[in-house]
């Protein structure tokens, strides 16, 4: 490859915070920023910190509400590793390349989140998806006008399945990959270069997330009707506002640096211009949208009505008793818990061998290994880590 052997190496200029004139007393915009920025990070982180702890404090729906926190924690890690960029701009090319590997975790989680609405039963999912037709967007040809072409549920899920979780280990190779190559200076961050590795991971890591984030709206398009209680508007709106804000930045900070509007002074460095100011736009960014999480994912909705009974008059469950443990410990280790994440890396894996087929293997598989048949693997859901999900009804719940 030409990354590999070219002998070229990236001329990295001073990230040096030597600026000569100040801006606000005897500070220097690095200096301003990093407490102007900190602020706004410290203000989002811990509004998230709040809603992870009120989540983790009543938590009783597991399979819904740790997803929720991983969803969540996208903005407290966001914020985090903005400032430590501001602090230390050195560390930028390897900070950003792992905060994409983190917005794919959320947005993974985001996806299972869709299926848990529908029902924590994997066999109830599935027989849902079955039934459910979803429409093409283009006309085939030779079909009437009034004729709108079906895709047959899980076909349309298999694929939807497999490119939003295709971003993981696409978006972690890439992070490492980018690491590496910043380690013996060819990565060379916002060069376009073939002989640098930013090219190339660029397009690889814009093609992988372009497919997942298409896959989350069709998702959403397909079940609004059935999750509208749920508020699954609003829940992908200030997840996905978060994504499009740092894509479009990078945009816009690639277009002035293409066109020699980014020129250091004796007031901003090279790494105020690329660094600082960028990572404070998204330390303010994220204060608004830390707000509006508390409307998108509330935990209003899981808090238990003591006086109601467990067994409800349409014949629903509705847990008496929060599982989060003290101060909400247990659900923290959950949400921070690989394997569903990794579960479904490898069940995507399977879906591109194995096909549909797959849907009916994993019913098989859980039977076999609870040793009971389909509906007592059904009726009585627990997870790894002990907790116990309540079985629904499926999305009309």
């Amino acid at each position: 490859m030409a990354i590999l052997n070219s002998s070229t190496v990236c001329d990295i200029p001073s990230l040096a915070q030597n600026a000569t004139t100040t801006v606000v007393s005897n500070l220097t915009f690095y200096e301003l920023n990093q407490i102007v920025a900190g602020a706004f990070a410290a203000f989002s982180f811990a509004l998230t910190t709040i809603l992870i702890f009120l989540h983790a404090t009543h938590l009783s729906q597991p399979h819904e509400q740790l997803k929720q926190i991983k969803i969540i924690g996208l903005i407290s890690l966001l914020s985090l590793f903005s400032w430590i960029i501001i602090r230390y701009p050195k560390e930028y090319a390897y900070l950003q390349l792992w905060i994409e590997y983190i917005e794919a975790i959320a947005l993974a989680a985001f996806f299972l989140l869709m299926c848990d609405f529908v029902s924590p039963s994997e066999r109830v999912q599935d027989g849902f998806f079955a039934t459910l037709q979803i429409k093409e967007k283009k006309r085939l040809i030779g079909r009437s006008k009034n004729t709108t072409p079906q895709v047959q549920g899980l076909a349309w899920l298999r694929i939807r399945y497999i490119a939003i979780f295709q971003y993981l280990p696409v978006s972690l190779l890439v992070a490492i990959v980018g690491n590496i190559l910043s380690g013996v200076n060819k990565y060379c961050d916002g060069d376009a270069n073939v002989h640098f590795g930013y090219l190339w991971l660029s397009i690889i890591s814009n093609i992988s997330v372009t497919f997942a984030v298409l896959s989350v709206i069709e998702m959403y398009q397909a079940l609004k009707t059935h999750l509208a209680h749920h508020k699954p508007l609003a829940k992908l709106v200030s997840f996905k506002i978060i994504i499009f804000l740092q894509f479009l930045q990078g945009i816009v900070w690639i277009v002035l640096k293409s066109t020699n509007h980014l020129t250091p002074t004796s007031t901003l460095t090279y790494s105020d211009l690329y660094y600082g100011i960028p990572s404070l736009l998204t330390c303010i960014e994220l204060v608004p949208i830390s707000l509006f999480f508390f409307y998108a994912y509330s935990y209003r909705p899981y808090v238990i009505d003591k006086s109601a009974n467990a067994i409800r008059e349409d014949g629903t469950y509705h847990p008496t008793t929060y599982q989060g443990g003290f101060l909400g410990y247990r659900a923290i280790l959950g949400a921070m818990d690989p394997r569903e994440i990794f579960g479904g890396m490898v069940f995507a894996f399977k879906l591109i061998l194995g096909g549909e087929e797959e849907f009916t293997r994993r019913h098989e598989d859980v039977n076999l290994d609870q040793g009971g048949d389909a509906d007592s693997s059904d009726s009585n859901l627990h997870r790894p880590d002990g907790m116990h999900v309540a079985p629904q009804q499926g999305p009309y719940t």
